[in-house]
């Protein structure tokens, strides 16, 4: 088996992100045609429960792998799975921002293979995104 073909006890959530844009996130929708895993308006509340509150507009996709069981080239395959017409990103509004955000939470003992292919990287540059790659330690 190779390096990183098999899942890891990392924690690996990917994400789809377009911010930065001043219409309402349906107009986002309308645009890619088909529905996001979240959105948010600037000043809504990060979470429920919480008191710092969202600086910008929000549309978001998650992987639908689960981050538990996947390696990050599988959770980004999945994302892009999702996405039937990524052309559609370009015709995004000129203040919108695109970002792949990859948290990846690892263990001391076991860090995930973080390579990606050029199948990806021109996936990531076919709907104009920028990758985030954020790597934290389990607590």
């Amino acid at each position: 088996m190779k390096e990183g073909s098999h899942p890891s006890k990392s924690e690996i959530r990917v994400r789809l992100v377009v911010s930065g844009f001043k219409d309402p996130p349906p107009s986002i929708t309308a645009l890619v045609g088909f529905q996001p895993s979240e959105t948010w308006l600037a000043g809504d509340r990060v979470l429920p429960q919480a008191t710092n509150v969202h600086h910008e507009n929000g549309w978001v996709l998650r992987s639908p792998v689960d981050p538990f069981e996947t390696t990050l080239e599988q959770a980004l395959d999945a994302l892009f799975a999702e996405i039937a017409n990524p052309a559609a990103f370009r015709s995004l509004p000129s203040d919108a921002e695109v970002e792949v955000a990859c948290a990846i939470y690892v263990q001391s003992e076991e860090w995930p293979y973080l390579g990606l292919s050029s199948k990806l990287i021109s996936r990531i540059a076919a709907v104009g995104a920028s990758l985030d790659l954020d790597i934290y330690p389990f607590k």
